[in-house]
């Protein structure tokens, strides 16, 4: 499929969700886009040119799918951990309330002076 069309399925299963009141799960939308699970994850991972506009997609649908879920939270007076639990899914947008971490490597080294037999 064409980024074109990949886009319009895209953006043509949102509009049919919205219509009917069903969420737009990721799930749902690779069986629209005839993609498995694994073609989503490989794409997101790679950022060459031949596939930045199909991840690009793919980010946008997962943008999508969290301010589906921020909207119903702060528009819902019923419990909402429901749809907490769903916003914190990596599918859904993974709505988070910590500071993402970063990793440094950190390097430590240790001198140790004096006397070769101090710890015996």
């Amino acid at each position: 499929m064409n980024l074109v069309d990949f886009r319009r399925t895209i953006c043509e299963y949102f509009e049919e969700c919205e219509a009917s009141g069903a969420f737009p799960d990721e799930a749902a939308m690779a069986l629209r886009l005839g993609i498995t699970r694994e073609m989503i994850e490989e794409w997101l991972e790679d950022s060459s040119r031949g596939r930045a506009g199909y991840r690009r997609a793919l980010l946008d649908a997962r943008l999508r799918r969290e301010s589906v879920i921020t909207r119903g939270i702060y528009a819902s007076e019923k419990s909402t951990s429901g749809k907490v639990f769903l916003a914190r899914q990596a599918a859904s947008g993974g709505l988070h309330d910590k500071p993402k971490e970063t990793r440094e490597k950190v390097a430590v080294k240790v001198i140790f002076r004096g006397a070769p037999d101090a710890f015996d």
